[in-house]
């Protein structure tokens, strides 16, 4: 887990020059805040329908959507590296892989490979003004969702009943299997992270290194900054996990680690004033 915190952000990072190469974005302007807010308006609508969904017990209906959106992610993804029939081709045949062959190690595969695209795809299309505003406000919402209304908490039990490939599997044991039942798989153990976890905090790394210069596979100080201060955060969160247990909301201490880590750079190389004006 320590690993992908540091990994994934690095990997975007890299990557990020080829989709700025060929104008993969998904706001064409990335100095706008309400880019932020119509963001977490997504995420909000589309966490609404799906927990309508598991009310109504529509559990085909559920993997469906999920599995059509990792269709189109994948292929989005890879756009930029293939033309768009293999594209098209790999994105099916992944998807079909994931339905039928529910291994622990395909899912963290092909979840790592979304978590890279999708977050230099996003770092490029958020200045860090509306990168830092996205983090501060899902911080919040993640943690009202897990710890006042418990609505995340149902999503994520839901998503591991129905074996939906949303998540990262980090087992406690190599013969860990998606096929148990829930209790099995309890008594296995593993820990689960939500992709988001790993992508949103990395979206500001990616982000700080594109429009504060530099903007090559080296990370300059402000993105490397931001990346220290989400590994800390993930330091703080698992110890706070141990103490606590059961269920923790992760973006509190990595958003948080993450936007303190880079404002301390900002702060150090008095950059502070340029980026606020």
């Amino acid at each position: 887990m320590f690993a992908c915190f540091v990994v994934i952000p690095l990997l975007s990072v890299s990557i990020s020059h080829t989709y700025l190469k060929e104008n993969v974005r998904v706001f064409e302007n990335p100095e706008r805040v309400s880019n932020a807010i119509y963001y977490i308006g997504l995420i909000l609508l589309f966490t609404g329908i799906i927990l309508i969904l598991i009310k109504l017990n529509a559990d085909k209906l559920f993997k469906a959507i999920i599995f059509f959106l990792i269709l189109i992610s994948i292929q989005y993804v890879l756009l930029p590296f293939m033309p768009p029939f293999l594209a098209l081709a790999l994105a099916v045949s992944l998807s079909l892989i994931l339905y039928f062959w529910q291994s622990w190690l395909i899912i963290d595969a092909v979840g790592i490979m979304l978590a890279v695209g999708i977050t230099a795809i996003f770092g490029i299309s958020l200045s860090p003004i509306p990168a830092v505003i996205l983090l501060a406000i899902l911080a919040i919402y993640d943690y009202l969702s897990v710890y006042r209304t418990g609505h995340m908490i149902s999503l994520a039990e839901a998503v591991v009943k129905l074996r939906v490939p949303i998540l990262l599997i980090f087992p406690f044991r190599w013969d860990f299997s998606l096929k148990d039942d829930i209790n099995e798989m309890k008594e296995s153990g593993a820990y689960f992270l939500g992709l988001g976890d790993l992508i949103i905090p990395s979206i500001l790394v990616v982000s700080a290194n594109t429009f504060m210069g530099g903007g090559n596979s080296l990370l300059n100080v402000h993105a490397l900054s931001a990346l220290a201060g989400t590994v800390a955060g993930f330091i703080a969160m698992m110890i706070s996990a141990k103490i606590r247990g059961g269920a923790h909301p992760g973006l509190p201490f990595l958003n948080g680690g993450a936007i303190l880590g880079f404002f301390i750079s900002l702060i150090i190389f008095q950059n502070l004033p340029e980026f606020f004006f």
